[in-house]
């Protein structure tokens, strides 16, 4: 997600040693985000953001502008809502037929970076209890 600067111009903050000066950006400047870097801030996702821990989810609380999954702005993901119903949907169904969990992954967590990161050994698992 990249912008080209189409005059002079100074982000308020973002710079100097503390990230609190302006930034000054000459036109013609391009400008790129990184989704890896933005969603790997320790101050917003821990020191151990590297591990693989989704019980974090449980504590932190992001804001619209950290965590940006779908995007943002008047660029996000049109399919948003419509992803996270889905996904509570199938993640209740699934609570409700089964009593067990259980992951069958033999390797640590490996991610790989494609659009998104991803696992790189897929997801392995084994459900026990009632079944569908």
């Amino acid at each position: 997600m990249g912008r080209s600067a189409t005059q002079d111009t100074r982000l308020p903050v973002g710079g100097g040693p503390n990230q609190d000066e302006p930034i000054f950006i000459p036109k013609g400047t391009v400008a790129n985000m990184s989704w890896y870097a933005l969603h790997r801030d320790p101050v917003v996702y821990g020191k151990d953001v590297e591990t693989f821990r989704p019980e974090r989810w449980e504590t932190i609380q992001p804001t619209h502008w950290e965590f940006m999954g779908f995007g943002g702005g008047n660029r996000e993901c049109l399919g948003k809502q419509k992803v996270l119903v889905e996904a509570a949907y199938v993640l209740v169904r699934l609570a409700k037929k089964f009593e067990v969990l259980e992951s069958r992954d033999k390797e640590d967590w490996v991610g790989e970076m494609k659009l998104t990161c991803k696992s790189k050994n897929g997801c392995k698992v084994a459900l026990y209890g009632n079944s569908i």
